[in-house]
Formats: structure tokens, C-alpha cells, sequence
């Protein structure tokens, strides 16, 4: 690429870079050339962190001249301090491709596994497979059965209960490592109820569940997309439970898995929610399905561990 300005300039823009470089957050875990600072601007850093970054790298001492082909060229701008300079995207763009070996080629690469490679899904979180199998014992398999997160704390404190016993339940039968448990994740915020939290962080989980999970966007309410007209699909179901145990499902825990999830929409607890829903599934005709999914899942399992 022509850049339009020669090396004592250039120079002027990798100072800049370097003092970027240097007020990288911990969490950003550059520089390295296959990590450039260029990718981590336009997917991980925050806004206060690229302000940060780039109040750091702007610079005073630079002459007017300088200042001006450099502007000109488009590879600087003024800051919010009278007569700073920081550089632009365009700015960063040359140094990194001329020092850090990034060219369009790797540009177009890492854009197409971070935001088209929708496919290529990695396995579940623990604390996201908690919150679909919650929502399996609760029996949200359609939109009128979601979880509302925008409802009173009341409900919210009984999800956020909920949630609990099941991840326990699933410590207990070695589905999760206890590590893992909720009882064990720092999830207090002074601005937002803990189980809302939990569930606002699920975004890929859609991806990772092959569409059977589902957020209504903007409505803070969640579901399993599992039923239509009633009917409940149990080969679906089982290919969701399939996700959460993976191969862990097995003759020792299987009977107290089906025992503690299948009727726990019905108890107290489960019935506590009945109020935030317009259509619920907790009627007992619905037990044989869930646990017709449940024979699906051992299947899948006992397949998994034979490698076939």
C-alpha cells in the first residue's frame, strides 16, 4: 500500500502506537502478532477502553508541518485537548501491517470467524447448560411459557431459586463440576437482580442450541422453542437434554435426574411462576414427554462414550 509519507513520519506514528501498546488493559492479552491491536479495537474494547487507549497515544509534539501531512494523509486527528494528535483507524491500520505482519487477507479471516462462522459452535457453558435445564423443569417450551425478566423481584427471586436447585441437582449427579455451581459465581450487582443478569448473558446460546433456545429481543423474556399448538416435540427436547449432558448421562444418575426434573414444574416452587405466564405445560400429560426426551438423551450418551 502506498502510504503517502516516509519513514520520519511513519516513526511518528509508531511512537504513538508503542504508547497505545502500553495502556492496554490486563484482559486484552496483547500484543502479539497473531492478536493485533486492530482486532481487539473493533471486537473486544470497550469505548472507555479505546478512549483510554487512544488519550494515551495522542501527542502534543508534533509541528504544525508534520501535523498537517499526516491529517492530511487521514492517518491522524485532534482530540478533545487543543493540540493533540491521536491516531485514526486508518493510522493504526499502516503501522500494524507494516510491524505486526497484519495484512487484508488476515483482516477478512479473523472478520469471517468472529461474525460469519455462525456455525462452527463451541460447547455449552456449565452455567448455560444451569439455565436451559431450568428451564426444561419449569417447562417453558413456548413464548407464552417465558421466563419474564422484566416482571416484579418477587418472580425474580423464585427463577434465581430455581436456578439453584438445579444447579445443584446437577452438581449432585456429576453432570457439572462443583466449581461451577452458582453457589460458587460471584453474581451480586448493585444495579441489576442477579437471576436477570444470568440470563441477559446468553448471547451465541441461540447458535449453541441449534435455535431451540430463544431470547425476544429488547423483552428480557426467554424460551425453549419446543412446542406448537400444544404439542410438545420429545425427540427435540431430547436432542436439547443431549446438549446439556453431553456423554455424563448414565445408569447411576439417570433415574435421579428424571425423578428430580421431570416433576418439578409441579411442585411449590415450579408453581410459583404460573402467575408471570400465559400458557404453561404442567399438566401430567406432558411428564411422559419429557420423559420419553430423557431416553433419547441416555441413548445419545451411552453413543457418545461407545465413539460411534
Amino acid at each position: 500500500m502506498e502510504s503517502g509519507i516516509d519513514s520520519y513520519h511513519f516513526d511518528i506514528l509508531v511512537r504513538m502506537y508503542k504508547q497505545c501498546i502500553d495502556k492496554l488493559p490486563a484482559k486484552a492479552d496483547l500484543p502479539n502478532s497473531d492478536k493485533p491491536l486492530f482486532f481487539y479495537f473493533i471486537t473486544r474494547a470497550t469505548n472507555n477502553d479505546r478512549y483510554s487507549m487512544m488519550s494515551t497515544a495522542s501527542t502534543k509534539y508534533i509541528t504544525p508541518d508534520d501535523a498537517a501531512i499526516l491529517f492530511e494523509n487521514g492517518y491522524i486527528r485532534k482530540t478533545d485537548n487543543i493540540g493533540f494528535y491521536t491516531f485514526t483507524a486508518k493510522g493504526l491500520w499502516l503501522v500494524e501491517t507494516a510491524i505486526n505482519n497484519v495484512n487484508f487477507d488476515a483482516l477478512i479471516d479473523f472478520i469471517d470467524g468472529k461474525f460469519f462462522d455462525v456455525f462452527d459452535v463451541k460447547a455449552i457453558s456449565d452455567t448455560r447448560k444451569i439455565i436451559l435445564l431450568s428451564m426444561v423443569a419449569v417447562r417453558s417450551f413456548s413464548k407464552g411459557s417465558a421466563i419474564n425478566m422484566r416482571t416484579d423481584a418477587d418472580i425474580k427471586d423464585k427463577w434465581l431459586d430455581i436456578l439453584h436447585d438445579i444447579s445443584e441437582i446437577m452438581v449432585k449427579h456429576e453432570i457439572i463440576q462443583k466449581k461451577n455451581s452458582l453457589r460458587n459465581k460471584k453474581i451480586d450487582d448493585k444495579t441489576e437482580h442477579p437471576a436477570s443478569k444470568l440470563m441477559r448473558h446468553t448471547e451465541g446460546l441461540a447458535a449453541e442450541t441449534k435455535s431451540i433456545y430463544n431470547n425476544l429481543s429488547g423483552d428480557n423474556r426467554y424460551y425453549l422453542d419446543l412446542s406448537k399448538d400444544k404439542i410438545v416435540d420429545a425427540e427435540r427436547l431430547g436432542e436439547l437434554l443431549s446438549m446439556i449432558f453431553e456423554n455424563k448421562l448414565n445408569e447411576k444418575n439417570y433415574q435421579g435426574l428424571v425423578d428430580f426434573i421431570v416433576p418439578y414444574a409441579r411442585t411449590e416452587k415450579g408453581l410459583e411462576l404460573i402467575g408471570s405466564i400465559t400458557e404453561d405445560f404442567y399438566s401430567l400429560e406432558f411428564n411422559d414427554c419429557i420423559e420419553d426426551a430423557f431416553k433419547v438423551a441416555k441413548r445419545n450418551a451411552e453413543k457418545q462414550r461407545l465413539g460411534s
